[in-house]
C-alpha cells in the first residue's frame, strides 16, 4: 500500500511442508500476473487445493 512503491509483474508461488527444504519438497501453486494497483489481490489454483505450512514467492518479471 506504499504510495511510491513498485510491485511485481508476474510471481510463481509454491507450497511445501518443511522449511527450507529441497527443490523437489515444493509443490507449484501457480504462475500469477499482479495487478498494477495499491489494494489486497488474491490468486486461485486451477490444479485445485494445496495444502503446505510454507509459501515461497519468486519475482520472474521486472517490477512495474
Amino acid at each position: 500500500f506504499e504510495l511510491y512503491s513498485s510491485s511485481p509483474n508476474q510471481v510463481r508461488i509454491s507450497i511445501g511442508n518443511v522449511f527450507p527444504g529441497r527443490e523437489k519438497d515444493w509443490m507449484e501453486f501457480g504462475t500469477f500476473s499482479c495487478q498494477d494497483e495499491r489494494n489486497i489481490q488474491t490468486f486461485r489454483s486451477e490444479g485445485g487445493g494445496v495444502v503446505g505450512k510454507y509459501a515461497r514467492v519468486e519475482v520472474l518479471s521486472p517490477w512495474q
